[in-house]
């Protein structure tokens, strides 16, 4: 599988809260593009890398314990948008981690 690159994101409280409010849409859709990766896996992979802090070696991680209440909740964000495509997918999304983890 390929990597693609994540997202940077400010280190700094009052900056990264400005930045996801004003990016609130690009941060959304690049969360589910990182979980749409799981669509060609056979396997749930331990965690999905979302964002990397700038100028540090931190990063924003998903552990697959919480993948379905991530996806539940990217799935209102997308219903308050009337998005109605990307609830499918993740609907898709949800089932194939639930038909993975048992």
């Amino acid at each position: 599988m390929m990597e693609t690159e994540l997202l940077t994101i400010p280190t700094g409280n009052s900056e990264l809260e400005s930045e996801l409010k004003n990016k609130k849409k690009v941060y959304m859709d690049h969360i589910l593009f990182q979980f749409k990766k799981i669509e060609e896996q056979e396997k749930l992979p331990p965690k999905i890398s979302l964002f990397k802090f700038k100028k540090t070696n931190l990063e924003v991680v998903v552990l697959n314990k919480s993948y379905s209440k991530t996806l539940e909740n990217l799935l209102e964000f997308y219903i308050q948008l009337e998005e109605y495509e990307n609830c499918t997918l993740i609907k898709s999304l949800i089932n194939k981690i639930e038909n993975m983890s048992t």
